[in-house]
């Protein structure tokens, strides 16, 4: 196997040390490839560890008759297509499918193996504690740890069809794929982007390494909680604001969140929510609903009863369990079409209050109708008062103005949502409340 050794540039810091990375052993067999359709199918498959797979407060091997510790793979509805045993390891933590359908990765703590699907071995990875496939292909993304328990000190990017594994030294707590040959990098508070064909490291606004198709939102994995959702600019805490996109219900447990990687510059966004939903007559009824919805427009594009397990391996897809089955859920092909005109919009504000007066903030985003545009609070925003872009015109603009909210020079405010339109020429708008304190945001369209 082909080894290369990658040293980012100085805009993070460096941990030099290779010292106990035995990285990998040569592949014990070639990867299972497969015919074209065969691949295609598969692509949208899932495997899991029945002991391992959390349904709310319980795991599935308590719910089912499955063997605890197998890997298994799913390419149906399991009442329809029984779920296959690929392997049984009693040290397995996770798997995870390759987004083909021909490899699956598993941790233990101590490695990562991967196999085919008849389970035999590809390759181990020793001393690696968490890996990432890639968005489109093959390639796997391994982290090793540093020494005392600190964060990896460094990652293998290893490409099973070319047999090649580059080694990158740079400390990370998280890594996930971006577009093309990127790879987020999170190290404490800071996530750069790694370009892998280059190895040069640069800074990004986004917080977390899980990122939407069009770059604007990121999603950032937690212990305690699950996940948390930003939208990058500000960056504005949108985690709450999930909630009630699915229905009325007073949640109990959320379920894990993930994009879906359907073509395209978008923001569709995986999500569960389990509580007591509202169903009729003001009555209440507990249950689990799994939904992808656009984060920015509140629309839910598809939704399923059940909770929801992850992704599918190729990422344009979700697995759910009702109760009764396991089963995927997916885009149809005029859910995916989701081309809006977009435009680039400079957005300016300010907050203020007797006692002090806050730099501005300025930032340009490329927003698509429908769109919602929070303001941020400090790391908090509201979405029932954000703006809206409704039209895209030739240079031009047209948003609603939320309610609350005043043109300045004020205009007659007429029932919301009022509209009114930008262009080159920058619109001021500020809080419509008292003048103790209140937030100033100016608005034009950028090129």
């Amino acid at each position: 196997m082909s080894m290369r050794l990658h040293l980012p540039g100085p805009l993070l810091p460096l941990m030099l040390l290779l010292t106990g990375c035995a990285h990998s052993s040569p592949p014990r067999n070639p990867p299972a490839r497969g015919d074209g359709a065969a691949s295609q199918l598969r692509g949208g498959a899932f495997v899991l560890i029945p002991d391992r797979t959390r349904i709310v407060d319980k795991v599935l091997a308590d719910r089912c008759d499955l063997d605890p510790r197998t890997i298994y793979l799913l390419e149906g509805g399991w009442r329809a297509v029984p779920p296959r045993p690929v392997l049984r390891d009693e040290r397995a933590l996770d798997a995870t499918l390759s987004p083909r359908g021909d490899l699956i990765a598993y941790g233990t703590g101590d490695e990562v193996l991967v196999v085919n699907l008849d389970g035999e071995i590809v390759s181990v990875w020793e001393g690696a504690r968490a890996h990432r496939w890639a968005i489109r292909d093959d390639r796997l993304a391994l982290l090793y740890p540093g020494r005392s328990g600190a964060p990896a000190d460094s990652f293998v990017i290893w490409d099973p069809r070319l047999g090649v594994s580059d080694t990158y030294l740079l400390p990370a707590d998280d890594i996930g794929w971006g577009p093309g040959d990127s790879l987020f990098v999170r190290n404490g508070d800071d996530v750069a982007s790694v370009d892998l064909r280059t190895g040069s490291v640069r800074g990004s606004r986004h917080v977390g390494v899980d990122v939407s198709n069009d770059g604007l939102l990121s999603l950032q994995r937690g212990r305690e909680i699950a996940w948390w959702l930003f939208l990058d600019e500000g960056p504005m805490h949108l985690t709450p604001l999930t909630g009630p996109m699915l229905g009325d219900v007073r949640m109990t447990q959320g379920g894990p969140a993930f994009w879906i990687r359907t073509p395209g510059d978008h923001h569709l966004l995986c999500i569960s929510h389990c509580g007591d939903w509202l169903v009729e007559n003001g009555k209440r009824q507990w249950g689990c609903h799994t939904g992808i919805v656009d984060v920015l427009t509140r629309e839910v594009v598809a939704r399923a009863p059940g909770y929801l397990l992850g992704p599918s391996a190729d990422g344009r897809g979700a697995w759910i369990y009702d109760g009764w089955d396991v089963f995927p859920l997916r885009l149809t092909p005029d859910q995916e079409g989701r081309s809006r005109r977009s435009v680039n919009l400079r957005i300016t504000t300010r907050h203020w209050n007797p006692m002090r007066l806050e730099e501005p903030r300025s930032y340009v985003r490329t927003v698509r109708e429908g769109d919602l545009i929070p303001i941020a609070s400090e790391r908090w925003s509201d979405l029932d008062n954000a703006l809206r872009l409704v039209r895209v015109g030739e240079g031009r603009a047209t948003l609603t103005l939320p309610l609350g909210w005043v043109l300045n020079p004020r205009v007659r405010h007429g029932p919301a949502p009022e509209l009114f339109e930008v262009t080159d020429e920058p619109v001021q708008l500020q809080t419509g409340s008292g003048e103790k304190e209140g937030t100033t945001v100016t608005v034009s369209v950028a090129p």
